[in-house]
């Protein structure tokens, strides 16, 4: 008998079989992997327009009740029913009160002057006037 090789023709027919087997199948598999995540990507979509939709619905349902109306008129254009007096507090964002509960008019030291918006205005202009601009 002779010596034969490592490699005979089956194994080479064999090894080229799966090779091509291997090509063959490593675009649809690629393809599949991604519809997956595309899939995922818009479940995830239609679930936050899901939960969109519901807010809007829920928002729907309110802007239907006559009282939530009147609130959001009361609130966002400052508007007041007949006869009742309407208050604007300008500035009012900028209050704070006093975390010792005090009342802010006798707790104010005498020595010291209140802050105007025009001491406010000359500082920052005093700031931005004084900072050096670099190229």
């Amino acid at each position: 008998m002779a010596a034969r090789g490592s490699l005979t023709g089956r194994a080479l027919v064999l090894a080229a079989v799966g090779v091509l087997l291997i090509v063959t199948l490593a675009v649809p598999a690629r393809t599949w992997f991604a519809q997956r995540s595309e899939i995922a990507r818009l479940q995830g979509e239609v679930d936050a327009a899901q939960v969109r939709i519901t807010s809007l619905a829920i928002e729907r349902e309110q802007w239907q009740d006559p009282a939530f109306i009147a609130a959001q008129a009361r609130t966002r254009l400052h508007m007041a029913m007949p006869g009742e007096v309407p208050y604007l507090l300008i500035g009012a964002e900028d209050f704070k009160p006093e975390a010792s509960g005090g009342d802010s008019l006798t707790s104010v030291d005498a020595g010291s002057a209140p802050v105007t918006w025009l001491d406010r205005l000359l500082a920052s202009w005093r700031a931005a006037d004084s900072s050096t601009v670099t190229p």
